[in-house]
């Protein structure tokens, strides 16, 4: 695990994460990792999320426009 890397190791993942930083923009979500149990949350909440979208869902809004009055 992390706590048994090596000086070597934590800096390639500090460069690493500088360089992601340089993108940030471009991403739809950013996940901060500030504990496992919130990180985990937030990641479940935009997948739930991204399933419900229209563009995902088209079978349904369909079944639901041809209900008759």
């Amino acid at each position: 695990g992390r706590a048994t890397e090596d000086e070597n190791a934590i800096q390639k993942r500090l460069l690493r994460a500088r360089l992601e930083f340089k993108y940030m923009e471009q991403y739809d979500y950013i996940i901060l990792n500030d504990s496992v149990e919130a990180a985990a949350r937030r990641f479940a909440n935009i997948i739930e999320s991204e399933t419900m979208r229209t563009i995902r869902n088209k079978k349904l809004i369909e079944s639901f426009q041809n209900i008759k009055e």
